[in-house]
């Protein structure tokens, strides 16, 4: 593998992205993100649909309410997969 195929998988594997939308521009952020495999589906598609978006301020009351939720859904995933016990459950489930 060439330095250049080793670096875009380490940026695929270990970045994500949201889009925000300011000052009437989308704008794409990437970050790093080392757990992104801890954060179920389910978790990003509930936040995706149910975040109130009728207003600014409403926008941002719910993501900070949502970070502290997905904060607590990772670790508890990180506490899960770190028991191998558990984690033969979660893989094979």
């Amino acid at each position: 593998m060439s330095e250049d195929e080793e670096a875009w998988t380490f940026y695929k594997e270990g970045t994500d992205s949201i889009e925000i939308q300011k000052d009437g521009l989308l704008q794409k952020i990437h970050f790093r993100c080392k757990d992104r495999i801890l954060l179920r589906t389910d978790m990003k598609e509930k936040f995706n649909y149910e975040v109130d978006r009728s207003s600014p301020s409403n926008k941002l009351r719910d993501l900070v309410a949502w970070s502290w939720d997905i904060m607590d859904e990772i670790t508890y995933a990180r506490r899960i997969h770190s028991n191998r016990f558990t984690l033969f459950f979660v893989k094979y489930r």
